[in-house]
């Protein structure tokens, strides 16, 4: 049930990003309810990050929402519109990649409010593949007898060790 309300919600963000605008994304009107909680969540977001799991403002904002009763499609929807103005403005991006990068935000929250079981120690990464690398990807993890995920895992961290 918690999976279809997240793919839902991850959805329904992402029809809410809509068309490109003239000179850059079509942000849309900030959702309508306003408290506290959502200065702070906005705050959190603006800020420098590095993942939504690893932003504790962020982890902060949203147990501050969710304690105040604020619906977990409210939270996800506030912290969308406050993303999606900063990447509007990065003129180093394209329009595509300013579309890659609110979709993979929207992702991220989506799947951290929704799961409060990422913490800073654990958070869900997305990253797109090209079909091909993924297929690769997926023949490795057969061979090795693993999972897609524990097989991506295993590679991250050899990775690491041989930089």
């Amino acid at each position: 049930m918690t999976q279809r309300l997240c793919l839902a919600a991850a959805f329904l963000v992402a029809l809410s990003i809509g068309p490109a605008a003239a000179d850059g994304l079509d942000c849309g009107k900030p959702p309508s309810e306003h408290n506290a909680g959502n200065d702070a969540l906005a705050k959190a977001v603006t800020a420098p990050r590095s993942q939504v799991g690893a932003n504790g403002g962020l982890r902060e904002a949203v147990k501050r929402l969710k304690a105040d009763g604020v619906s977990a499609g409210m939270i996800v929807d506030n912290a969308v519109a406050a993303y999606c103005p900063l990447v509007d403005g990065d003129d180093s991006l394209s329009l595509d990649r300013k579309r890659e990068a609110v979709r993979r935000f929207a992702s991220e929250i989506t799947g951290y409010v929704y799961d409060p079981g990422q913490t800073s120690d654990a958070i869900i990464v997305s990253l797109p593949l090209q079909t091909a690398l993924s297929a690769q990807v997926d023949a490795a993890a057969a061979k090795a007898g693993q999972t897609r995920d524990e097989w991506l895992l295993d590679a991250v961290k050899k990775a690491i060790v041989f930089r």
